[in-house]
């Protein structure tokens, strides 16, 4: 007994590439909504992977990390990095 899949067809890759170019989302900025925007927008706009999103298929808003598609567009935060570190021969040199 197997189960029987729709098919898909040879343009099903891109058909879903079109949705995923032409998806459009809404996120919220300063407690407001603020879209439709589409991927491209959003990247250009440097949403934190914190920044809350929604589009019609979501039940409710969640975070962009938790997007498959915006994982590649998301800004990551700016970890500073610690001033090297002087030995104590070199500070008793200068």
């Amino acid at each position: 007994m197997g189960v029987d899949l729709p098919y898909m067809g040879p343009h099903s890759v891109a058909i879903a590439q079109l949705r995923k170019m032409t998806k459009r989302y809404f996120i919220l900025r300063d407690g407001r909504q603020a879209g439709p925007y589409t991927l491209d927008r959003l990247r250009e706009l440097r949403i934190t992977p914190e920044t809350r999103v929604w589009d019609e298929a979501a039940f409710d808003w969640v975070p962009a990390a938790s997007v498959a598609e915006m994982k590649d567009i998301l800004m990551q935060p700016v970890q500073a990095t610690p001033a090297p570190r002087r030995g104590l021969r070199s500070w008793l040199r200068h």
